[in-house]
């Protein structure tokens, strides 16, 4: 009797430990965690996008309906970055502040192009825009972003193989 009684607590523990194990997540983020995450990158990518192409219609046309969009989108950026690291597995953490530092220093040269631009001098501003440093620093933006979208791909391969070692109750 007492054997019986030890086989089944043993088992339960077994159990228990079993489904502590499998309910913790391999990443440190749950699925739907990376995949908002994942969703925060995109949008990054295209806010990225428009700012560019924003502050450079402006600086040649003059029309303010572009400055307004940089400014709109400027925000939303800044905002975006802040959620996505504070949401972000600690292993990411490093990646992102670089990414917000490399968005700050375009940021800067678009800011620079605007006032140019305000100034009458939008030839100068579609200077900046147009450099060597610009399109380098817009280079390592872009390859952050990519470097980041594969470690989201690494925690969500990570969370699939994780669902599919878990094992099933009947």
């Amino acid at each position: 009797m007492p054997v019986r009684v030890l086989c089944i607590l043993l088992s339960l523990a077994m159990a228990f430990i079993s489904w502590s194990v499998a309910s913790v997540s391999a990443s440190g983020l749950e699925k739907p965690e990376i995949l908002q995450l994942r969703a925060f990158a995109q949008e990054i990518e295209s806010i990225d996008a428009i700012l560019t192409t924003s502050a450079l219609t402006f600086a040649f046309t003059q029309d303010d309906k572009w400055l307004k969009v940089y400014r709109e989108n400027e925000v939303k950026l800044g905002a975006l970055l802040e959620e996505a690291l504070s949401r972000a597995h600690e292993s990411d953490s490093a990646l992102l502040k670089r990414m917000d530092e490399e968005n700050e220093r375009l940021v800067k040269m678009e800011v620079r192009a605007i006032e140019l631009t305000q100034q009458g001098k939008g030839r100068q501003a579609a200077e900046i825009l147009n450099s060597k440093q610009y399109q380098e620093e817009k280079l390592r933006l872009r390859q952050s972003i990519d470097t980041y979208f594969l470690s989201l791909e690494k925690h969500l391969q990570l969370e699939e193989k994780q669902d599919l070692e878990i094992p099933q109750s009947n």
